[in-house]
């Protein structure tokens, strides 16, 4: 029984200083010879990513990309660019699309291999930083196999969240 008594003490004290709180405050205050604890730095709150991102520009361009031939699309800004030639987005009805940024020709192709002739289907560049669509939102006959087209291209640089709505006006037809 002596035994009994004396283990049920052990565990007991053994769980009360197991469980004990923290000493007083005074006794964890810094000595003179220890060294100040440093405050960690106070984060100040991060603006939203749309309001840091800059728009992704297109440039426009004149020159037919080697694989755009017969059968394609070609997007500018505004009819007075359209009717000069110069153009911010091309494809060739199959799975290739064209625009320019930073003076760099950029080739995108079809993400959905099973519709690329749909206008707005996805379309990402070999290195995958951007993504591209053409919403076509209003379409008219122009002639035999040529629709005069409107809409929005959407750019999206996939790496930084910067992103541009552009109108454009063009042609699709063979």
């Amino acid at each position: 029984m002596k035994k009994t008594y004396c283990g049920l003490l052990l565990l007991s004290w053994l769980f009360v200083s197991c469980t004990q709180k923290p000493a007083p405050a005074e006794e964890n205050k810094p000595t003179q010879a220890s060294a100040p604890l440093e405050q960690p730095p106070v984060e100040q709150p991060q603006e939203p990513a749309t309001s840091r991102t800059k728009a992704i520009v297109l440039d426009s361009y004149s020159e037919f990309p080697e694989e755009v031939e017969g059968c394609s699309c070609y997007f500018s800004r505004n009819k007075e660019e359209f009717e000069s030639g110069k153009y911010i987005y091309m494809n060739n009805y199959a799975n290739l699309a064209f625009v320019s940024i930073g003076g760099q020709q950029v080739r995108f192709e079809c993400i959905d291999k099973s519709d690329s002739v749909k206008t707005d289907a996805p379309y990402r560049d070999a290195s995958g930083k951007y993504e591209l669509r053409a919403i076509v939102k209003k379409s008219s006959p122009n002639g035999e196999e040529v629709f005069k087209n409107e809409g929005l291209l959407l750019v999206k640089d996939l790496k930084t969240g910067a992103f541009s709505e552009i109108p454009f006006v063009g042609e699709c037809g063979c």
